[in-house]
């Protein structure tokens, strides 16, 4: 949830608590041609120029390719195999490919036509902007795969005037200073966020998303009820951020 909703869940008596940043990109100054701070950005596209891996963008609904379905599929359960927990697509979102609706997909492939990774991008702000909603590599893709996906994705929005792009939450992000959210519920999340990270991961993901150089980050908040801050509170944010 955004800050635009906010005082409409506090006046039903919903409480607030931030739970991270969104990687927020302006599509149409974005670009990540020069400047040190895409630097490993554009070191990892030319890794993986050098390798032949192609990125292109596969529309389902406009002409079905089974065997690349195929291999998306099995990159999917690659990816899932390594998780402590199933696919929950109502917080993740899904492949989707039997019914894309408005789904965007972004592949990479190596030089043998095999799927190396993909991402899912899925509308927000009408059609102003797309999320990435599903991001998925085989175990042995090389470096540059999901960068040269990323940037892809970008610039072929950008050339069809898309306003937004996101690379999603980095959670539990700079939370402890919220003014939102109740003092326990920061101590609690930044605790997590500062020291149990070896567990969680939060840290990676958000270093990962932070070297495309976002536009902006901006907050996220998850409203609950009742306005009471419990132990149980902070436990289910976790797990749900972990599925």
């Amino acid at each position: 949830m955004t800050e635009k909703y906010l005082e409409y869940y506090k006046a039903i008596g919903f409480g607030i608590a931030k739970y991270g940043e969104e990687a927020m990109f302006d599509l149409a100054v974005y670009d990540i041609k020069s400047g040190g701070k895409t630097a490993k950005i554009r070191n990892a596209i030319n890794h993986a120029n050098r390798l032949g891996i192609e990125t292109f963008e596969y529309k389902p609904s406009v002409n079905r390719n089974h065997h690349l379905e195929e291999q998306i599929t099995q990159v999917s359960k690659e990816w899932l195999s390594g998780k402590k927990t199933k696919e929950l697509s109502f917080m993740l979102g899904s492949v989707g490919l039997e019914n894309p609706m408005e789904r965007r997909y972004f592949v990479a492939t190596d030089a043998d036509l095999r799927v190396l990774g993909f991402i899912v991008f899925t509308p927000f702000l009408g059609e102003d902007g797309y999320h990435a909603d599903v991001t998925r590599r085989r175990k042995d893709a090389p470096i540059g795969v999901m960068e040269k996906l990323v940037i892809t994705a970008f610039n072929t929005m950008k050339s069809e005037g898309v306003k937004w792009g996101s690379l999603g939450l980095a959670p539990l992000h700079n939370v402890k200073e919220s003014t939102e959210s109740k003092p326990l519920m920061n101590v609690a999340l930044s605790y997590i966020y500062e020291h149990m990270n070896k567990v969680y991961g939060f840290k990676t993901l958000y270093h990962y998303k932070n070297k495309y150089a976002p536009s902006q980050w901006q907050h996220r908040y998850l409203a609950y009820y009742p306005d009471a801050f419990t132990p149980q509170i902070a436990i289910a944010i976790i797990k749900a951020q972990l599925q």
